[in-house]
């Protein structure tokens, strides 16, 4: 129901260690409090995206720094938002934040493995989510970046008529966007009950467009990138990459890149998945799900220097995880800095107390001689 409410609304995409020094780092601006200097950042981004798509990726990363499922920075998203709440943009950003705890709390799995207690939590979120996107459309109806991230919770609810609108309008403000079209090939992927007739329509429709951005293209190959999906899950991993394969083929997205990364890793070619993990972080380079793919990777070939960097930036941006944590431990343990891995290993511990493996590592890291 709070979708439907807020539709009359719009009628009338700590922080990562890769983006640290980086001078667009607006996690670090948050903390400093800057808001009209990250607010200046994203408006200057916005308008060059509404002059020529082919700038859209600039504000599309930066708004990706918000989607971090990070609890410490709602806090600092509600100072923001008391702060400069005349501005459409601390809605938004505080919005694609609640967006990704939404997805945090609901998980990866298909929604039969899903549990009560997850649905809830998403539920809770996204209902804050959808409230500031439209909070923020309110006050700046001519934008985009809402609409995607709109279109995401709708699609989740099983609406089909929502996305059509939002897609609709989104178009109405930025004609040659791709992300638009991405986020609303989403709603149509088959899990989602779409089609892929559906789906060929919308890459169809954007084909006069090419010239004007020629990254359309790549909606060419999300048929295919969805075909590698399945044949991923099912653990048909050369069909994947085949299929992947094919999708990259029309241009490179930083998902094609990622899925066809994962499937090498768990293939055990790590060297390419590096490779393909590595050029989905330059194009999307706040996507922490990525650097912890590449951090299995790098530690399977034994590179664990460049293994920790990559679990911290997954850590940091996920605010922990046991997995990865432990990941990291082992990591420490190889390089022989056993007072590290220990750290690792007892925070594991304290997340999941009865897991025989981080047990099995904190006895071990107990057994050697502390680093210094």
């Amino acid at each position: 129901m709070f979708i439907r409410q807020f539709l009359a609304l719009l009628i009338v995409f700590a922080a990562p260690a890769a983006l640290a020094d980086d001078p667009n780092n607006l996690l670090s601006l948050l903390e400093q409090k800057k808001y009209l200097e990250i607010e200046k950042r994203i408006t200057d981004a916005a308008q060059q995206a509404d002059k020529s798509a082919t700038r859209e990726p600039e504000l599309t990363n930066l708004l990706d720094q918000f989607y971090s499922p990070q609890a410490s920075l709602e806090q600092k998203l509600n100072a923001w938002v008391q702060a400069r709440g005349a501005s459409y943009i601390p809605y938004l950003a505080r919005g694609i934040y609640l967006d990704s705890m939404g997805w945090n709390r609901r998980g990866a799995k298909y929604i039969s493995e899903t549990s009560g207690k997850q649905l809830d939590g998403m539920q809770f979120y996204f209902e804050k989510s959808y409230k500031d996107f439209a909070k923020s459309l309110e006050i700046e109806p001519r934008q985009a970046s809402a609409q995607c991230y709109m279109m995401e919770i709708a699609m989740n609810y099983g609406d089909r008529e929502l996305p059509a609108k939002l897609y609709r309008h989104a178009l109405a403000h930025r004609p040659n966007s791709l992300a638009v079209r991405w986020y609303f090939l989403s709603t149509l992927l088959p899990r989602w009950g779409g089609t892929l007739d559906q789906m060929s329509s919308v890459a169809k429709a954007a084909r006069s467009l090419h010239q004007a951005n020629p990254s359309l293209k790549i909606l060419e190959g999300r048929i295919s990138a969805e075909q590698g999906d399945q044949a991923y899950f099912a653990g048909q991993y050369a069909e994947a990459l085949n299929a992947y394969k094919q999708a990259l083929s029309t241009g490179e997205h930083w998902y094609y890149l990622k899925q066809q990364g994962e499937v090498l890793l768990r293939t055990g070619q790590y060297e390419a998945s590096v490779t393909s993990l590595s050029k989905a972080i330059a194009l999307r380079p706040a996507y922490w799900r990525a650097y912890d793919q590449r951090g299995v990777a790098y530690q399977a070939m034994g590179k664990h220097a460049e293994a920790i960097q990559d679990f911290t930036v997954a850590i940091r941006n996920a605010e922990g995880g046991s997995r990865l944590i432990n990941a990291r431990g082992e990591s420490y343990l190889a390089l022989n800095k056993s007072r590290e891995a220990l750290r690792d290993f007892e925070e594991a511990l304290k997340q999941d107390p009865s897991n025989t493996d981080y047990i099995s590592n904190r006895n071990k890291a107990k057994s050697l001689p502390p680093s210094r």
